[in-house]
């Protein structure tokens, strides 16, 4: 429903019974409460929304002249990688959002850092790429169900010690959900082997780890991206397809 405001009434918001007052681009409607809201409050988003007010708060602490930096850092950022068959919609790995601010940049790549279990840092990386997506190969080992998944990621070079490896899994059906699945360290050489068991399913706010053996003939997909001590992100892998 549009409302049509008069010259006694310049704004509405607000809720009044199951509906809420909105406005979009000047025009002002009600819609809906959503009948359903989920908040699984899993293990994992405990820990990364925990990182999120420890990051929040570090920023407000850092003085002026490193906030400069990170404000410098965020212009060179922001950019979705061009490619969408690597990352956003139509992948696994989150793209970078296209305007940054500085604290957008600071909590973005200490988050990273925290997945990784990495020290957060308060000067921002070189605005660099770790390894060119072009040079990320994943391969599978390991026949599930009756063993895990064996993922080896090779690169062209090599993988710096100090630089971790994120594995990224999704399943492709209706409930199933993309997460990092585990994390390897490079030592100086040209690949990292990640094994996991299981895929994160679930939905109405319970959400599942589930072994491959209750999953069998399920389509997955995996990428993987690197990120070093120093919070600097590489883009993401190609996705690679398997049927557990």
């Amino acid at each position: 429903m549009r409302i049509h405001l008069s010259g006694l009434i310049q704004d509405m918001h607000g809720s009044l019974g199951n509906l809420v007052a909105s406005s979009w681009k000047g025009l002002h409607y009600w819609r809906e409460k959503a009948s359903l809201v989920t908040n699984p409050r899993t293990e994992a988003q405990a820990f990364m929304r925990n990182g999120l007010g420890v990051a929040l708060s570090a920023y407000a602490g850092l003085p002026d002249v490193q906030k400069s930096l990170w404000e410098e850092y965020a212009q060179g950022q922001g950019r979705a990688n061009e490619d969408e068959s690597q990352e956003g919609s139509r992948g696994i790995i989150p793209p970078r959002s296209r305007t940054q601010s500085g604290i957008n940049a600071y909590v973005g790549v200490n988050q990273c850092l925290k997945s990784a279990a990495l020290a957060l840092v308060a000067v921002p990386p070189f605005p660099v790429s770790i390894i060119g997506a072009e040079s990320i190969v994943l391969a599978i080992s390991g026949t599930p169900p009756n063993e895990s998944y064996d993922v080896t990621i090779t690169v062209d070079g090599i993988i710096p010690t100090g630089t971790w490896c994120r594995l990224w899994v999704q399943g492709k059906w209706a409930g199933s959900h993309g997460y990092i699945t585990g994390f390897g360290e490079g030592t100086g050489t040209d690949n990292v082997t990640i094994s996991f068991l299981g895929i994160r399913v679930g939905s109405n706010g319970h959400i599942d780890e589930v072994p491959f053996i209750n999953l069998p003939g399920r389509r997955i997909a995996m990428q993987a991206d690197f990120v070093d001590d120093t919070g600097a992100r590489s883009p993401g892998s190609q996705i690679l397809f398997a049927t557990i």
